[in-house]
């Protein structure tokens, strides 16, 4: 069966799409708000398919870049090498070999480079949110969230 992803705009409305005719419909999501995420739909022109819906705030691009994080608290620790997977206005994930280090609440400091012309370096504070086995995702801590640079880099996929 086939998957498709909608968007989940700030009024909880969104446009599921036909991946067969193109068909579009605007609809709520707000009933499936922390509960279910993936709904079996039939369009009018008969295709079944699936949609994922994604309640996220910003859009997520999907990257492949390594970077380096540390302890806010602890320095002295030294820096620990990462995949960096996606990025958002709001946050990060990444993957890592040693995922037995961290805990979610935890606050760190990544720095990475963008793949962009410059190559442009990015170092923020962020908080572990989640740990699912080797991948973890991560929270821009306070006035650290937003980056003229960084929302320039999503924008030009």
């Amino acid at each position: 069966m086939i998957s498709t992803k909608a968007f989940v705009r700030a009024d909880g409305s969104t446009t599921i799409i036909c991946p067969e005719c193109r068909i579009a419909k605007n609809v709520s999501a707000v009933p499936f708000k922390g509960k279910k995420h993936l709904l079996k739909v039939r369009c009018p022109c008969g295709k079944a398919f699936t949609v994922q819906l994604d309640f996220r705030h910003h859009y997520r691009k999907n990257t492949d870049l390594p970077a380096k994080y540390s302890f806010v608290d602890t320095p002295a620790d030294g820096k620990f090498i990462v995949q960096l997977t996606n990025i958002s206005l709001s946050g990060i994930g990444f993957t890592t070999n040693s995922p037995n280090l961290l805990k979610i609440g935890l606050d760190l400091i990544i720095e990475f480079n963008l793949d962009d012309k410059r190559k442009t370096l990015i170092k923020k504070k962020i908080t572990v949110r989640n740990i699912r086995e080797q991948a973890i995702g991560c929270e821009f801590t306070g006035n650290e969230a937003f980056e003229k640079n960084l929302g320039f880099y999503l924008q030009n996929n």
